[in-house]
């Protein structure tokens, strides 16, 4: 946020509308971190919901952390993160009839999306089910090397969208454990391609997930709730969720809400 700070100055000098969107808010663990934070959000940040002529907030979650915080919501609008819809086809050659299932988590390979809690229970699980996990970041090296003689866990590091389709061919469901998330976009990307979602329970999740999910979504780090949905196997994506999906969080259905904004 604090890149923001000299736009938002420009802006305000050349008297041009300014639209704020905060995506996310992470609390730090770190004593200084947290202290700094708290500085920025009882100074800069409720400048910028003062001032911007609108901010956009994800969901009604954050609307509701911004109204604890005392920030000025008046000017506020809830449009939350969108995919174009017609950039994603629906996964092609799924064979589901195996012995042993696929999972894929996609993210960011740090602490707070709890990687490691999906990878605990699937190391108890090696006959049942593969884990491919995509990405980069800071616990990646770490866990390659804690995790790196079990066979039925692969790290691929960072794979272009192509590589990525051609492994979901194989997947059976897409797993995104996180503890905080704004609105992940990787949800609606699976929903769309036709692969089943497993997700903590989180504001950034359920907000699209609803209560359309609920036999796939679990606690932040309840393990035996993890296991036992996996040992389930009702690996399906609800009609209705893909229908709230494709009318609420694709772009072809609320560029409007954005035109609105910034033309009105």
């Amino acid at each position: 946020n604090i890149l923001n700070l000299p736009f938002f100055i420009l802006g305000k000098i050349l008297n041009k509308k300014i639209i704020y969107t905060p995506h996310c808010y992470y609390d730090s663990k770190n004593f200084l971190a947290k202290f700094i934070k708290k500085i920025w959000d009882f100074t800069i940040e409720k400048m910028f919901y003062k001032f911007s002529n609108f901010t956009i907030l994800l969901n009604d979650y954050w609307l509701e952390y911004a109204t604890s915080e005392s920030y000025n919501i008046k000017n506020v609008k809830i449009i939350p993160n969108c995919v174009i819809k017609n950039n994603y086809k629906r996964t092609d050659n799924l064979e589901h009839n195996k012995s042993i299932k696929d999972i894929i988590s996609i993210s960011r390979i740090d602490k707070v999306k709890r990687i490691e809690d999906i990878i605990k229970v699937v190391v108890n699980l090696k006959n049942k089910f593969n884990l491919h996990i995509v990405g980069v970041g800071p616990d990646l090296e770490n866990l390659k090397k804690k995790y790196r003689e079990i066979n039925n866990i692969k790290f691929y590091g960072y794979l272009t969208d192509k590589e990525i389709d051609e492994i979901l061919k194989n997947i059976d469901v897409f797993i995104i454990p996180s503890e905080k998330e704004g609105l992940p976009t990787t949800i609606l990307e699976m929903i769309l391609k036709g692969i089943p979602v497993m997700a903590s329970k989180i504001p950034g999740n359920i907000s699209i997930l609803k209560n359309l999910n609920e036999k796939l979504n679990f606690n932040i780090g309840d393990l035996s709730e993890i296991s036992k949905i996996l040992k389930a196997e009702q690996f399906n994506i609800n009609p209705e969720l893909l229908e709230n999906v494709i009318k609420n969080f694709t772009w072809e259905n609320r560029i409007k809400d954005i035109e609105k904004i910034y033309y009105e």
